[in-house]
């Protein structure tokens, strides 16, 4: 659904929702994928949002056992 939105206020909302969803029930991999779409998009235009999307999706990689992935994360 996010991938056929327009890239506006209402898509930020519903990747944001998803990917808080897919972590909470603990789909990492989901979740990860909606973030990385949500990075690229750069529809995370403050900061804070991006820096919270950037640590739970390190988490994220740590939950998998991609430890490489998590600081390539947190390096950005």
């Amino acid at each position: 659904m996010f991938d056929k939105l327009p890239k506006d206020e209402f898509a930020r909302h519903i990747g944001q929702r998803s990917y808080d969803q897919w972590r909470r029930i603990r789909e990492w991999a989901k979740a990860s994928v909606v973030g990385n779409k949500l990075l690229k998009s750069g529809l995370l235009k403050e900061d804070e949002e991006r820096r919270e999307v950037l640590r739970t999706m390190a988490e994220n990689y740590r939950y998998l056992g991609q430890h490489s992935n998590a600081i390539d994360v947190l390096a950005q």
